[in-house]
């Protein structure tokens, strides 16, 4: 290729990333003022039927469980140390994006003993839990549990 010709590309390239540049930061400040942001708080944590659960489980466990709320999966699970440093950040992404409803904690030392999700089959958060050796209870969203419900699915950990 000739010197002219490696030019002219050269400044085609550079001036359309401008372009690009100048063109994203203007749907930028379209979508987000500088110094606005578009969030605000939500009214509660947990929905009606989430805080209903949530009582009951209160009532069930007692004092033998600390009950964490909507807790990143992250927070709970690691990836294991001997997995390269390359494939690590595709395991770290997808404990990232998913969250367990409830973490049952031993009160003495927040010691994580069991999690819960309120959802159908979320293969990918039993196949984590399993590798992990950490008890994962599925509950329904919108079931109306009672005492006894509860005392028997938690059974194996209460």
């Amino acid at each position: 290729m000739d010197p002219v010709t490696a030019i002219f590309i050269l400044l085609l390239f550079f001036g359309l990333m401008r372009r690009r540049r100048e063109k994203k930061t203007l749907v930028e400040q379209t979508i987000m003022p500088t110094g606005v942001f578009p969030y605000q708080k939500r009214t509660t944590l947990l929905t009606a039927n989430e805080y209903a659960l949530y009582q009951l489980l209160r009532l069930v466990l007692g004092e033998k469980f600390q009950i964490q709320l909507k807790v990143a999966m992250a927070q709970v699970l690691m990836v294991n140390k001997n997995i390269s440093a390359s494939a690590r950040p595709a395991y770290l992404k997808k404990i990232n994006v998913k969250s367990a409803d409830f973490v049952l904690c031993d009160p003495a030392d927040l010691r994580i003993v069991a999690v819960i999700v309120l959802a159908g089959q979320q293969t990918f958060v039993d196949d984590a839990c399993k590798a992990a050796a950490l008890p994962l209870f599925h509950l329904k969203p919108n079931y109306k549990y009672n005492h006894e419900e509860i005392r028997s699915i938690l059974q194996p950990i209460i």
